[in-house]
């Protein structure tokens, strides 16, 4: 469950991180270039583990997860 979780949290923020990087206006060519890819990309998949982390801790301390 928490591999899904994870899975899907990943893909979200993925789906974020595009929308975002075009919506500012960048082209393809700075994305390739790795310009974006190396400043807000990683902040994502802190933010997507961060979040994982805390419906792991939350869930194993037995409490329910009623989102």
């Amino acid at each position: 469950m928490l591999l899904v979780a994870g899975i899907l949290l990943l893909i979200i923020g993925t789906t974020l991180f595009l929308m975002i990087a075009f919506a500012e206006g960048m082209s393809d060519r700075q994305l390739s270039t790795g310009e974006f890819w190396s400043t807000q990309f990683p902040a994502l998949i802190v933010l997507a583990l961060a979040v994982a982390c805390f419906v792991a801790r939350h869930y194993l301390h037995g409490h329910a997860i009623t989102w």
